[in-house]
Order: C-alpha cells, then structure tokens, then sequence
C-alpha cells in the first residue's frame, strides 16, 4: 500500500504502526483508486470522565449536606452537625472547583472555562459543548491543565488527588485518625456505662437490703404495737377493777 507517495508492506492487512492510535485493515486491492482518510480526536472519553467526575463530586456534596443537616421544625439534626472536619471538607472540596494551574494557557485554565459550572445550590453541572470546543481547539493544555506534575505547576487531578489523600490516607489520613478518635470515645463511654451499671447494680443490692430490714423491722414493730395494746387492755381492766 501507498501512502502520502510512501510504500509500506506487512504482513498482514491490518495496519497498526503508521499512526498511533489507529487501525488500517486493507479490504481489497484498487490500484486505481485513492483512498482519502481523515482522522479526527474522540473526546467522548474525556467527557465521559467528566460527568464521573461532576456527579461523584455531587454525591459527596449532597451526602456532607445530608450529614449536617437541620430541620428546625422536627428538630432532626444530622449525625455530622457541627462537626469540624466534615465542615472543613466541603469547604476544602468548593475551593478545589475554583483552582487555576500556573503556566496553563488562560483561555482552558480552570474547570469554569472548561464547562464546569456551580449551581446556587452549590452543586455542579457540566456544559457539554463548552468541554467540546474547549478539547477541539486545546487539547494539550486541556490535558496540561489536569495532569502537570512539573514544580509549581501541579494540574488540578494531581491537586485533587494530593487534597484527598489528606483526608483518605489509610494510616495517616483526617478520615482515619476522625474515626479513630471517635471509637476510642465510644469505647471510653462504654466503660464508664459499664462502670456505672456497675455502681446501679450495688446500688440496688443495699437497696433491696435495706428494704428487706425495713420491713422486719415494721414485722416487729407491728408485734411489739400488738403486745403492747395487749398490756395496756389488761391494764385497764384492772384498773377498772380495783376502782369498783
């Protein structure tokens, strides 16, 4: 086969090596006839990941809204309500939204000029076509914007990954040591639960003691009131007695 005035012979009619990423299969042979190929960029991909990107964010949002939620009416309060590293980490999460990266051209250097938008209800929303003639004219520095690595110039996937680590590291992460804390409160709290059911338990033992004594005592309290009105009837009769 001929192309651009070059000849090219393999194997076989698959074609793979001439351009990356794409495939010739050759059908049958003509010749007489030119053959014109025209190879465009496929940014469906990249949009795809996009949207990944946009709704996991939203989940997040709605779920750290969720989790520090009030409703003034019924009274019901999230678990998460006043709790400073949820707070910080959606505060953290809208900041990333806003991030530039340094040495990216400025026509694609933030997510809003790439598309992304936030809505007033502080979730966010991807203008298709705006991502599509952003990758069409700019790809590299669509591409520069996300992944740079260089110093002072990290993308924003790289400072994205970088701000959730913080939070998501197994052995050091905000997350981890969060939720540590909180099992070691909780099981302090048992022990004191357990300590006091302890002291209740005691408690109700001298109880239950006292209450048994308190009623041998009014067993003989009764005895003693019984004998004595006994004493006193038999009293009065002698004493009726000596006076007629």
């Amino acid at each position: 086969v001929n192309i651009n005035n070059i000849d090219v012979e393999r194997d076989s009619n698959t074609i793979t090596d001439l351009v990356e990423g794409l495939t010739l299969n050759l059908a049958a042979e003509d010749t007489e006839k030119t053959v014109t190929v025209s190879v465009t960029a496929d940014h469906n991909t990249a949009k795809t990941k996009m949207d990944g990107f946009v709704e996991a964010f939203n989940n997040v949002i709605k779920s750290l809204n969720s989790l520090q939620a009030y409703d003034k009416e019924s009274g019901a309060a999230g678990n998460l309500l006043g709790d400073s590293t949820a707070s910080t980490l959606r505060s953290g999460l809208r900041r990333m939204i806003f991030s530039s990266v340094s040495g990216v051209a400025n026509e694609v250097n933030s997510l809003s000029r790439l598309g992304i938008e936030v809505e007033e209800t502080g979730l966010l929303s991807l203008d298709s076509s705006k991502f599509t003639s952003a990758m069409t004219n700019n790809a590299e520095e669509v591409q520069k914007f996300f992944t740079s690595d260089e110093t002072g110039s990290k993308g924003f996937a790289v400072q994205f990954d970088k701000f959730l680590g913080g939070y998501l590291a197994t052995k050091d992460g905000i997350l981890s040591a969060k939720i540590d804390g909180y099992t070691s409160s909780s099981a302090r709290i048992d022990k004191d639960i357990e300590a006091i059911n302890t002291r209740l338990a005691k408690r109700e033992e001298t109880l239950r003691k006292q209450y048994a004594s308190l009623e041998q005592l009014l067993s003989t309290f009764s005895s003693t009131s019984s004998y004595l009105a006994n004493q006193l009837s038999v009293l009065s009769n002698m004493t009726s007695k000596f006076n007629s």
